[in-house]
């Protein structure tokens, strides 16, 4: 006999059992396809909260302005609204806990600075790149940030090339390791800033610009590494 009619034969006189093997065998195929589609689902899902926000400011960024002057607290819709984004970047700011790393051309907008004040208040380190340029442009806010225990540090050559960088990191696991000793095994409040935007009202109120917030391990650790690098060979 063939293995085929054997195994007929069997089955015939083992109906029970039979379907109690098949019906494993579905089971058991099921589930292999459900973890394959929670594996897929799960990644993905991780994969696009990697990217926590995107900011894009144009000319719609300040039709709300004024309803924003006459209410604090208005509920705004635009999606746009400078006043939302900048809230935003602010409360990211505030919610640091070890440590906040900026390279920005330059800073002048003066709730970001509050902030970074607040920070340095609450014990937190905060070092600043910026372009040497910039320290005496009109609104500039680097000098009071310095008077305000924000460590500072420019590029002194910058006649050939800027310091045009525009990126912000908070929590960082390695700066988190490096200010208290202790490895951030599963640190998930590391957070990066970065785009086409400085931290200045023109930016915010008069340019084309973006913002992302990231919270990639992978991409944050290259901004990281970038800063330190930077900031060392000043």
């Amino acid at each position: 006999e063939t293995f085929s009619s054997l195994t007929q034969n069997w089955i015939k006189g083992h109906p029970i059992w039979a379907a109690m093997i098949l019906g494993s065998g579905a089971v058991f195929a099921s589930e292999i396809i459900w973890s394959g589609i929670k594996y897929v689902r799960d990644k993905f899902r991780i994969a696009k909260n990697h990217v926590l926000a995107v900011l894009v400011f144009n000319e719609k960024s300040v039709i709300c302005a004024d309803k924003h002057k006459i209410n604090r607290n208005y509920q705004c819709s635009n999606k746009y609204c400078k006043e939302k984004h900048l809230r935003i970047l602010v409360n990211l700011i505030d919610r640091a806990e070890y440590s906040i790393d900026i390279a920005m051309y330059t800073v002048t907008i003066f709730a970001i600075t509050d902030a970074l004040k607040h920070a340095i208040a609450r014990g937190l380190n905060v070092r600043l790149i910026y372009d040497k340029e910039m320290m005496v442009c009109s609104g500039s806010q680097i000098e009071i940030l310095d008077k305000h225990g924000v460590q500072v540090r420019a590029p002194a050559n910058t006649a050939t090339a800027l310091m045009h960088h525009k990126f912000c990191v908070l929590d960082s696991s390695s700066r988190i390791k490096e200010l208290t000793g202790k490895q951030q095994t599963n640190n998930s409040r590391s957070i990066l800033v970065s785009g086409s935007a400085n931290w200045t009202q023109q930016a915010f109120s008069g340019n084309w610009e973006n913002t992302v917030i990231y919270a990639d391990k992978a991409v944050i650790a290259c901004f990281q590494n970038e800063f330190d690098r930077i900031w060392k060979s000043l």
